[in-house]
C-alpha cells in the first residue's frame, strides 16, 4: 500500500469512529499477550481491517485482504500480528501503557462499520516476603493496572473465598503460614466500571525477588476477571 493510500485508510476509519459502549474488560498480566477476535456480520465478507485505540485516538494495525499487515504505530511495532485462521488481530508482550480500549473496523461499501470494541486491563502484581518465627511470614503483595492514558485508577484488596476487604489502596501486608495456601483479589477501578486479578499463592512464604507479571517462586496463580456486572472471567497460569 502506498504511503498515501495509507494515510487515506488510516484518516478515513478515524474520522468515521462511533462511539461504542464499553465492553467488560479483558484482564492480563504484564508480558502477556492480548488476542482480538473479529465479528463478522452474518453473510459479510471483508478486505480491510483497521486495529486502532480509541483511548488514544490513534490507529495501531491495517490488514488487508491481500495478508499484508501495516504496522502504524511505532509503540506497537514488532509486538501486533494478525492470526488469519482465528481472524484476529493479537498484540504481544504487553506493558500497563497497552491498558485501554481498543478498536477494530471495516471500509464497507464506503462506509465504516465497527467489528469490535475491546477494554483491556493490564495487571502488574509483585510479591516480597519477610519471614517470622513459627513457620509463618507478612507478604506483600503491590497491584498496578494499566486501564488507559488519563485514568485514575483506585485499587482495593479482598480474601478470594471469603469476600472479605483486606484493605484499600494498592498495597495488601498480610500475615500467613508457610504451608497454607492463600488467595486474594485485587480490584482496579476507574469512574464506574472496574477489573480484577486473583493472586493465589501455593507456597506463599517462598522468598524471592519479585518479577513483574511472572510467579516470584513458589506457584503463583493469576486469575483474571474483567468486570462491568455481571463478571467475566478467565484464567491464566504463570509459570
Amino acid at each position: 500500500m502506498s504511503p498515501c493510500a495509507l494515510l487515506a485508510f488510516l484518516l478515513f476509519h478515524l474520522a468515521g469512529a462511533a462511539v461504542a459502549p464499553v465492553p467488560a474488560w479483558k484482564a492480563i498480566p504484564v508480558g502477556g499477550s492480548i488476542t482480538l477476535p473479529v465479528t463478522v456480520p452474518k453473510g459479510a465478507s471483508v478486505n480491510n481491517l483497521l486495529l486502532r485505540s480509541a483511548s488514544r485516538g490513534e490507529g495501531i494495525a491495517i490488514w488487508l485482504s491481500s495478508k499484508v499487515l501495516t504496522v502504524v504505530s511505532m509503540l506497537y511495532a514488532g509486538r501486533v500480528a494478525f492470526l488469519e485462521d482465528k481472524l484476529a488481530f493479537k498484540i504481544a508482550r504487553v506493558s500497563l501503557d497497552d491498558g485501554g480500549t481498543y478498536e477494530i473496523s471495516t471500509n464497507m461499501q464506503s462506509s465504516e462499520k465497527t467489528l469490535g470494541s475491546f477494554t483491556v486491563a493490564v495487571f502488574n502484581i509483585n510479591k516480597t516476603v519477610n519471614s517470622l518465627d513459627n513457620s509463618s511470614c507478612t507478604i506483600d503483595l503491590l497491584c498496578e493496572a494499566g486501564m488507559g492514558p488519563r485514568n485514575k485508577v483506585t485499587y482495593s484488596w479482598k480474601d478470594r473465598d471469603t469476600g472479605a476487604t483486606l484493605a484499600q489502596g494498592p498495597l495488601l501486608q498480610w500475615i500467613v503460614h508457610t504451608n497454607n495456601k492463600v488467595a486474594y483479589t485485587c480490584t482496579a477501578q476507574i469512574l464506574t466500571t472496574q477489573s480484577a486479578m486473583d493472586v493465589v499463592l501455593e507456597q506463599p512464604c517462598i522468598q524471592s525477588s519479585a518479577v513483574p507479571g511472572r510467579s516470584v517462586l513458589g506457584l503463583v496463580s493469576l486469575l483474571a476477571r474483567g468486570l462491568l456486572v455481571p463478571a467475566v472471567t478467565a484464567a491464566v497460569l504463570l509459570l
